[in-house]
């Protein structure tokens, strides 16, 4: 990722592995020793370390949960054109985290992000156009962000898009492409199975992937 920390400075983890510590006084012990870390590497200006203490005071790992200082970490590395710190920054505008809710903010920094390609953020911008929140409803839009999105694999997208056609949503309904995303999405999860576990809410709530009401927060 651009303007990270150094190797060797902090280590690299994926939005999946990051915040993953084991239990205990071990775990407590090790996530203090990343936060000071982080904390260091931010205060220096690193973009990668701003986003890692931003998780940190969002996850409450290594700190006491503070949504507000989380959202100030992700600006200062959005503004360094960090990709997930910008979708995170669009997803607390879009959940009111740390910040007032702001719908129009959220698709601004969405958009930014889309066009590093993004998935989650084509999926999120995509939401939005579906919804007419922040943006003006446009069904053609949300449906080819989308697509966008699920042509990279993300199962919430694929889901979406089984929804749009089992349910007629923007689109005429279509049960034959219905089954055919279902199929892509049992594809996709028989090869991602941390991407099948973060989907089963959406899957259990039967709408549209809405950025401003997940189950779990970032």
């Amino acid at each position: 990722m651009e303007n990270g920390i150094h190797e060797g400075t902090v280590k690299r983890f994926s939005t999946e592995q990051f915040g993953q510590f084991k239990d205990g006084v071990l775990g407590m012990f090790e996530q203090a020793k990343r936060f000071e870390r982080y904390r260091k590497g931010a205060k220096r200006g690193y973009a990668q370390a701003q986003l890692y203490l931003g998780w940190c005071y969002a996850k409450g790992e290594g700190a006491r949960q503070d949504y507000t200082k989380a959202v100030r970490w992700f600006r200062m590395a959005a503004e360094q054109g960090d990709a997930r710190a910008q979708l995170n920054l669009g997803n607390c505008y879009a959940r009111g985290l740390g910040i007032q809710q702001d719908y129009h903010e959220a698709a601004v920094w969405f958009v930014r992000v889309t066009e590093q390609g993004l998935a989650e953020a084509q999926n999120n911008i995509g939401a939005l156009y579906m919804t007419g929140q922040g943006v003006h409803r446009d069904y053609a839009q949300g449906l080819s962000w989308f697509h966008a999105a699920a042509k990279q694999g993300l199962l919430r997208a694929i889901y979406n898009l089984f929804l749009c056609y089992s349910k007629g949503i923007g689109v005429r309904q279509d049960d034959n492409e219905a089954h055919r995303w279902t199929r892509k999405a049992l594809e996709v999860a028989k090869k991602d199975r941390p991407q099948l576990h973060a989907s089963v809410a959406q899957l259990r709530s039967g709408s549209i992937e809405n950025p401003a009401v997940p189950k779990h927060p970032l």
